[in-house]
């Protein structure tokens, strides 16, 4: 990564659609006899420092810091080939204020022209320019210079890697450097290819235990678009391309200048990457090295690595066909590798970490993305490799799935390596065995985004029998209800339709056949209720519960139910829902189903919360939650939690509310549920507007209001908009607030949510009020006022009517003003809301009137 690769032929070719590079040699310059070796020969195998240098810029300082100090510092920069390490060394010399302490005295030892301790000593005495008389030996030589120097001295030995896998005694290397390091006017900068810098001695590892680390994506488009010099680009492809080559700085350096040379555009770039991978990371020139081309650095450390260990590299099939790496190695190495020595592979993992072909980050073991990509063509994984990982990871997920220990965040970790196994375990036609494995990991709603296409490779076995295959799609219907896809869930229960309606399908019989087809008409009911479509809903769901009835199923009888009576509750005609989820729930307990009795209770639960009847409310969903969390029901628990929050919300109970709805938020982040976690924003938004806290009530209730619209819930969004319109009428900025009520309004009648309409006419019409157009407010107040009895809401119609007695008191109709004022208060005071009393005020029996201005937020 220096200067000079800028420079000097341009080798590249593009014909026919592939990609060409010419070169005539490969490697490092070869190694000299110390005798031979001149200080021209060390002075031509040092590169220049990096005109571009991006990312670093804490290190250097760090590694400054520790070399301005009074004692000799001892930095090593570690970490795999192509991280930049040279570049970081040369970085370091040139600043102005390390070269104000060393002057003449920084010496830069390239010690890839050295094989072994008696060419490195003749390497160093050479890069310091020391003659070495007759009678003498250049150590001697470097031990007078050091111990007699007056001046801090700084030694940079870069590339130690090759003397220390080189030819001679690793002993007698560390011999050396800790003779070294002994001398107190010496300051040593070491980069090496290791995870630990040589011998015993204390180094002060730069950039982190792991070594010099990956390039941020944001450094790294920096870097790559100030070696192209160019400001406009498209930031998606170009962080796809970056994300490739996972922060490498070579790797940025040589696909920046095959870019600017060839003046490719990224389309171009991504289908090169696409067909060559790190093929295409050299600059072409015709003596490429360690520093001109990505593969022939990852291959220095590779033959390094045979030449001390070959052993080893039955390890890298395994390992880099893994795209998370190996987390918890240590715990999981002999089970992935079982039936070799329990030593073996341990060895075998820290001699790759100390070639750094390997690194390790929260003890998962990980490769650099283009050298993963390098050994994966290198070393493929052959049959017998695969039904390794394979079925390591079948035990793995009996072990931590939720028929294990249920480790929903040790499985995560492993994720990845799950899904491409079994993905290619079923592309090799896999036995009935491995189906367990996606069975446990589709279990998990959180994974559903990446999850669900696995059940596209188990349906393309054409063996499964036709029961399984329906209950698989049936599966994937689910899966993208919960994810708010209900297109492709709707798609998907056709294409169950039709396998039913096919030959394949006469394989079952009738009652089975019917029994599935009612089972899609529930599937789709559920679907059309969760898009809000709640006539369409009624309507499916009262023909497949009479489908259930007619094969006597008693269970998706009590479903369709309990969905009918969720839809009434939606749709606050409370009346009617309650018998029906009561009903549902009293055939849930006959048939022994507790999910779904604790889900009636919980919508029970929510009725009465809706209705006010807040002390009834708490107990029902407190015991909801209960029953939940002694089922394992982690979902029914967060909406419980949530709900109960809510009823604190109410009660103006905030800190309290505030910390459930958190918790709540918290749990549906682990599951994954989008919809939940909006929910829980939106009312933490809310809580933060009635605080006045209205800065941070904005930022919420805009991201719940976002994530509303990217899960397609349309009253989730209308409700946040309305909420945004309250913060504007409560900041008194009724021209912007007007338009969201109004916008609000129409969304809520669009999806048929009567109360959301009843409170935008009202808010529209206290907008009104305070801009003294009373007729018109009284009209939409009174509208509200009515759709709130309608719908049971006895908050909204108190609100409503203290509303209208504002406008009898500023008409100066006290007699009218004080009735309606003293309804609401009555009303306020059945319901328990102390702050809506105190907003009714005590109207005088004769002289003048305030004129009010307070926004009423529902």
């Amino acid at each position: 990564m220096t200067a000079n690769m800028f420079h000097g032929a341009n080798n590249f070719q593009i014909t026919g659609g592939q990609f060409h590079v010419n070169t005539t040699t490969t490697g490092s310059q070869p190694f000299q006899g110390p005798s031979t070796m001149t200080y021209q020969d060390i002075k031509l195998a040092t590169p220049a420092a990096p005109t571009f240098f991006v990312g670093r810029e804490k290190i250097t300082e760090e590694a400054v810091a520790k070399l301005l100090q009074k004692e000799p510092a001892h930095l090593a920069i570690l970490g795999a080939g192509g991280m930049g390490k040279t570049a970081l060394a040369l970085h370091i010399i040139k600043n102005a204020d390390v070269k104000n302490k060393f002057h003449d005295k920084i010496f830069f030892v390239p010690c890839e022209i050295s094989a072994d301790a008696t060419s490195l000593v003749h390497t160093v005495v050479q890069s310091l320019g020391l003659k070495v008389h007759e009678g003498k030996t250049g150590f001697e030589v470097l031990q007078t210079y050091l111990a007699l120097a007056q001046r801090p001295i700084l030694l940079v030995l870069d590339n130690f890697e090759t003397p220390w896998n080189g030819t001679g005694s690793q002993t007698a290397l560390i011999n050396f450097v800790d003779q070294l390091l002994d001398y107190s006017s010496l300051f040593v900068i070491l980069t090496m290819r290791a995870a630990n810098g040589p011998g015993n001695r204390h180094w002060i590892k730069l950039g982190g235990s792991a070594g010099l680390p990956q390039l941020e994506i944001d450094e790294a488009r920096k870097m790559f678009l100030s070696l192209i010099q160019c400001k406009t680009h498209n930031p998606e492809k170009l962080d796809w391309i970056l994300k490739e080559l996972d922060g490498m700085p070579l790797a940025i350096v040589l696909i920046a200048q095959l870019q600017r040379q060839l003046d490719l555009g990224l389309d171009k770039l991504m289908d090169l990457w696409r067909q060559h991978k790190t093929a295409m990371l050299t600059n072409g020139s015709t003596d490429e090295s360690r520093l001109t081309s990505v593969n022939v650095s990852i291959n220095l450390s590779l033959k390094m690595m045979k030449k001390r260990n070959p052993e080893c590299q039955k390890l890298l099939p395994v390992l880099s066909y893994l795209p998370n790496g190996l987390p918890a190695w240590n715990e999981h190495v002999n089970g992935l590798f079982q039936g070799s020595d329990s030593l073996f592979p341990v060895i075998c993992i820290k001699q790759l970490l100390d070639f750094a072909l390997l690194y390790q980050e929260n003890n998962t073991l990980k490769f650099v993305l283009p050298i993963q990509e390098y050994i994966q063509r290198e070393y493929p994984p052959d049959k017998e490799h695969l039904n390794q990982i394979a079925a390591f990871y079948v035990k793995f997920m009996k072990e931590f799935g939720p028929d294990g220990t249920n480790d929903q965040n040790v499985v995560e970790k492993h994720l990845d390596n799950i899904l491409k196994i079994l993905r290619q375990q079923f592309t090799m036609g896999a036995s009935d065995d491995y189906l367990k494995a996606p069975t446990s990991i589709t279990a998990y709603s959180k994974f559903f985004p990446k999850t669900v296409s696995l059940i596209e490779t188990v349906l393309e076995n054409e063996e499964l029998y036709v029961t399984g295959r329906i209950e698989w799609m049936r599966k994937k219907v689910g899966m993208n209800r919960w994810m708010g896809k209900c297109l492709e869930a709707k798609e998907e229960i056709q294409r169950i339709k039709t396998l039913l309606d096919s030959d394949t399908g006469a394989l079952l019989s009738t009652t089975e056949r019917d029994k599935w087809r009612s089972i899609c008409l529930q599937d789709l009911g559920e679907i059309l209720s969760r898009e809000h479509k709640l006539i369409e809903a009624k309507t499916v769901l009262l023909k497949a519960k009479g489908a259930h009835e007619q094969i006597d199923n008693h269970l998706g009888q009590a479903q369709c139910l309990q969905q009918l009576g969720d839809i009434c509750r939606m749709e606050h005609n409370f009346s009617e829902a309650r018998p029906m989820l009561s009903d549902a729930q009293a055939t849930f307990h006959e048939i022994g189903d507790h999910l779904g009795q604790a889900q009636c209770l919980q919508s029970l639960g929510n009725i009465s919360k809706m209705e006010y009847k807040l002390s009834e409310a708490r107990a029902m969903l407190s015991d909801a939650k209960a029953a939940f969390e002694q089922i394992g029901d982690h979902l029914g628990q967060a909406q419980c939690l949530r709900s109960l929050g809510e009823i604190s919300q109410v009660e103006r109970s905030y800190s309290e509310a505030g910390t459930m709805l958190s918790d709540a938020n918290a749990a549906f982040e682990q599951l994954g549920d989008h919809l939940g976690q909006a929910q829980c924003l939106q009312s933490l938004g809310d809580i933060c507007r009635v605080e006045h806290n209205f800065s941070e009530a904005r930022t919420m209730l805009s991201d719940a209001k976002a994530a509303f619209e990217q899960i397609g819930d349309q009253l989730g969004q209308a409700q946040c908009l309305q909420s945004l319109g309250n913060i504007c009428g409560m900041e008194q900025h009724l021209s912007e607030a007007k338009p969201m009520f109004a916008g609000a309004k129409a969304a809520f009648e669009q999806i048929g949510d009567q109360l959301g309409q009843a409170q935008c006419l009202r808010s529209l019409g206290n907008i009104c009020r305070m801009e003294h157009n009373l007729s018109e407010a009284r009209t939409m107040l009174s509208d509200a006022k009515a759709t709130f009895e309608q719908i049971g809401d006895p908050s909204g119609q108190a609100q409503c009517l203290q509303s209208l007695g504002d406008i009898c008191r500023m008409e100066h109709n006290l007699s009218e003003a004080r009735t309606m004022v003293s309804d609401a208060k009555a009303a306020f005071e059945q319901i328990g809301d102390q702050l809506g009393q105190a907003h009714c005020p005590v109207l005088p029996r004769f002289g003048s009137v305030r004129e009010p201005v307070n926004f009423l937020e529902p």
